[in-house]
């Protein structure tokens, strides 16, 4: 399978990511954004905007699944 699979890999800051032998790969670079897991659903609870923060995919499946907004 591994002949067959590319892996795609996002360094952390300040973390290089090992690679496993045997599998293709391509590094992608990302912007960094410095927001954590806490913000992202204190936002949602709030009915702030996650655009920008998440990717459309990502913020279609939490709104449709109505995700964090029981939060206490």
């Amino acid at each position: 399978m591994a002949e067959r699979s590319t892996l795609v890999v996002v360094d952390r800051p300040g973390e290089q990511v090992g690679l496993p032998s045997g599998f293709a790969w391509e590094r992608v670079e990302v912007p960094r954004l410095d927001v954590s897991s806490t913000d992202l659903r204190d936002r949602c609870r709030d009915g702030r905007p996650l655009d920008y923060l998440v990717t459309e995919p990502v913020l279609h499946v939490i709104r449709s699944l109505g995700l964090y907004e029981d939060i206490a």
